[in-house]
């Protein structure tokens, strides 16, 4: 008969859930990068970002869904226009860090 964990291995496991959905998509240099760009100066648009960071469009589009769909940054349409800001305040904290 398998035994339960304690409350305190329970809530230990969602803690490490907790930083591996934090630190998994910081794993790219490129995701990195594109976030201490947001860092810098929120509300950029991918041509803004395009001009900062040496990738290719569909490559930074790839890495701007994958970052939304986490929750990690924001996407706000303005016209024609997206502009991305970074919505979670830990991975700001994190890359604060960094800098």
């Amino acid at each position: 008969m398998e035994r339960k964990g304690s409350g305190k291995e329970a809530s230990l496991t969602r803690a490490q859930e907790l930083v591996a959905k934090i630190f998994e998509p910081l794993a790219s240099r490129h995701r990195i990068e594109l976030l201490m760009c947001l860092l810098e100066k929120e509300h950029q648009n991918v041509s803004e970002l395009l001009q900062q960071i040496d990738i290719k469009p569909t490559t930074l589009s790839n890495h701007l869904g994958k970052l939304t769909r986490l929750g990690i940054i924001d996407c706000e349409r303005i016209h024609r226009h997206r502009y991305y800001s970074i919505k979670d305040g830990r991975v700001k904290g994190i890359l604060a860090t960094l800098t």
